[in-house]
């Protein structure tokens, strides 16, 4: 494993963390770094930190619920695979992913996609949803996808 830079305008996890709790607003570079940080922990890949993936979770969140479209998508995938989270939770991921499609995030398209086609949402929940729905919205995602030349999306349809 790499040895931490020290350079002190670097983004760590205790930075992120106060950055989260005094309620000041985040500049963009600072949710990008906090993604990329999040990234780090959660896969452990690069080697600048030990992997954990509960503090990658926690990075993302900080940065997903300001707005930021790739920890978005990567928040929908630790739901959806149950990573870093007490349990698979498929409403929290189609929710991320919903997020993170609506800014782009073809990834997230296809993922909600796939989630909504095969009607896992909702499933724990008492509430009726409207599986019909579900798949013409299943089908909407796909085909933005689609138009993007991604094969999976267009072999699904």
């Amino acid at each position: 494993m790499a040895t931490p830079n020290n350079n002190p305008n670097q983004m760590t996890y205790e930075k992120a963390i106060a950055l989260r709790e005094s309620g000041k607003p985040l500049s963009k570079k600072q949710i990008w770094e906090i993604t990329d940080l999040g990234y780090d922990y959660y896969y452990g890949k690069r080697g600048k930190v030990k992997r954990d993936p509960e503090k990658g979770v926690e990075l993302f969140t900080i940065a997903a619920e300001r707005g930021d479209a790739v920890a978005q998508f990567d928040l929908g995938l630790a739901y959806d695979d149950g990573v870093g989270v007490e349990e698979i939770d498929w409403d929290k991921a189609a929710h991320w992913y919903e997020c993170a499609a609506k800014g782009g995030n073809i990834s997230a398209m296809f993922n909600l996609a796939l989630l909504l086609g095969k009607g896992l949402i909702g499933l724990e929940s008492k509430e009726k949803r409207d599986r019909e729905q579900d798949k013409r919205l299943a089908v909407y995602w796909l085909r933005k996808v689609a138009k993007k030349g991604e094969i999976n999306a267009i072999s699904l349809l």
